[in-house]
C-alpha cells in the first residue's frame, strides 16, 4: 500500500493550526525582480463543446460514495447570512471558476484534524459560504480546477476520513455540486495536481496517491472522459509539487517538491505542451518545498510561486517569466502554509492562508484582501 502523501506534514500542520490565532508575518518590502516585466497579453481561453455526451449526475442519498445534504432550508447556492471568511484549514481544494468569475474553496482539514466539507465563494469583495443541496463528503487533498467546458469547477478525489484516496469526481456549477460518472476515470486519487490547459482544451491531471499509474501518471479530461496520456518523458514521483497554466508560455508548468524518490529530481521545473513533458533548465530555481503553490498574474504575465521557508512558516515568493525564475526577496508574504490560485475576477493571484486571511498579489507584493491583518511577531514553528 502506498503511503499517505501528507504524512510528512501531519505533525507540523497540527502544531501550526494550534497557533493560528496569532501568526506572524514578514513586513512588506521592496521587490527585486531579476528582469523586466513584459507587456500584458490578452488571456487566451477557448471553450470546448462536449459533443452530445450527457454526464450522469448522482443526486440520491443512496449513492455509494455518499452525498451530504445541507439542512436549514436554505436555497441551493445561496450565500450564508452575514459576511465572513473560511475557518482556518490546510489541504483545502481551491480553484478559480472562469464561468462565474469567482474563486471556489472546498473542504480541507481544520484544527484538531477534523475533515471539512464546506463550500465557500470569493467574489472579489469577500467570502460567502454556500449551502448546496448536494456536496462531496469531507476530505482533504482534493484536486480542483476551473472547467469551462463543463460550466464550472471540476473536483477530483481527495483523502477521506479513513485515510484512503477517494475515486469520485464532482462538478460545481455555481450553485450546487453534482457527482459525475466519467468514462475511463483514473481511480482513487489523493493529493494530485490539476490545472486547466486551455490551448489544448483539456484539464491536465498529474500524479497523486492511488489509482492507475499513481504519482507519475498523466491524465487529461475532455469534459466527459479521462484519457491516460503516455508521454515520452515525465516528471518523477515527488511529493509537494505544484502546477499551473502559464498563459504567456502557453504551457502548463510544474515544479517538483522536496519528497522525490529519484536523486536530483527535487526542485526541477517541467512543462507540458499537450503531448509530452519537458524538463527545463532555468539558471536559478526555487528550493524544493513541502507545500508550494502557484498561479498566473495576467497584469505582468508571470507565474507567482510561494514556497515555505526553511522554518516552514514564512513564505518565499518567486516569479516565472517563461525563461527563468526570479526571487522576490521580501514580497510582504503572509505566513504559511497557504494556497495560491488565479482569481478570474481580478485576474491576479489570490492567496488563502491556513489562518484564514486572504491576500492578493498586486504591484509585486502581497496585500491583505480579507480578514484581520496578522500582528507582526514571532512566526509559529513546528
Amino acid at each position: 500500500m502506498m503511503s499517505d502523501p501528507f504524512d510528512a506534514d501531519e505533525l507540523w500542520f497540527a502544531r501550526l493550526l494550534a497557533e493560528v490565532p496569532t501568526p506572524g508575518v514578514l513586513e512588506r518590502g521592496g521587490v527585486s525582480p531579476a528582469r523586466a516585466v513584459p507587456a500584458r497579453r490578452r488571456r487566451y481561453r477557448p471553450l470546448v463543446v462536449a459533443g452530445g455526451l450527457a454526464l450522469l449526475v448522482g443526486v440520491s442519498g443512496g449513492v455509494g460514495l455518499g452525498l451530504t445534504r445541507a439542512g436549514g432550508g436554505d436555497h441551493a447556492g445561496a450565500p450564508a447570512t452575514g459576511a465572513g471568511s473560511p475557518p482556518p484549514r490546510v489541504q483545502e481544494a481551491l480553484a478559480g471558476d472562469d464561468i462565474h468569475q469567482v474563486v471556489v474553496l472546498f473542504g480541507g482539514r481544520g484544527p484538531g484534524g477534523a475533515l471539512m466539507a464546506d463550500t465557500w465563494v470569493w467574489d472579489g469583495r469577500g467570502w460567502s459560504e454556500r449551502h448546496p443541496l448536494h456536496s462531496p463528503t469531507p476530505r482533504r487533498g482534493a484536486a480542483m480546477s476551473s472547467d469551462p467546458a463543463g460550466g464550472g469547477v471540476l473536483l477530483v478525489g481527495g483523502i477521506g476520513s479513513d485515510g484512503a484516496a477517494m475515486p469520485d469526481n464532482w462538478r460545481w456549477d455555481g450553485s450546487d455540486w453534482a457527482l459525475l460518472s466519467p468514462t475511463g476515470p483514473p481511480g482513487p486519487r489523493g493529493g494530485a495536481l490539476l490545472a486547466q490547459d486551455p490551448v489544448n482544451g483539456r484539464e491536465l491531471l498529474f500524479g497523486g496517491e492511488g489509482g492507475t499509474g499513481g504519482r507519475s501518471s498523466t491524465w487529461t479530461w475532455d469534459g466527459a472522459a479521462w484519457i491516460r496520456e503516455r508521454p515520452s518523458d515525465s516528471p518523477p514521483d515527488c511529493q509537494g509539487s505544484s502546477m499551473a497554466y502559464d498563459d504567456a508560455f502557453r504551457r502548463v508548468v510544474l515544479t517538483t517538491g522536496k519528497g522525490c524518490t529519484a536523486p536530483g529530481a527535487a526542485g526541477a521545473t517541467w512543462s507540458w505542451d499537450g503531448r509530452t513533458w519537458s524538463r527545463l533548465s532555468p539558471l536559478a530555481s526555487p528550493p524544493p518545498g513541502t507545500a508550494p503553490s502557484m498561479a498566473y498574474d495576467d497584469a505582468t504575465q508571470l507565474l507567482v510561486l510561494t514556497v515555505p521557508d526553511t522554518h516552514g512558516c514564512g513564505l518565499v515568493t518567486w516569479t516565472w517569466d517563461t525563461t527563468g525564475w526570479a526571487l522576490h526577496a521580501d514580497a510582504g508574504s503572509p505566513v504559511g502554509p497557504a494556497s495560491v490560485v488565479h482569481d478570474p475576477g481580478s485576474r491576479k493571484p489570490l492567496l488563502v492562508s491556513a489562518a484564514g486571511q486572504t491576500w492578493r498579489w498586486t504591484d509585486g507584493g502581497w496585500t491583505i484582501a480579507s480578514g484581520t491583518t496578522p500582528t507582526p511577531g514571532t512566526c509559529p514553528t513546528p
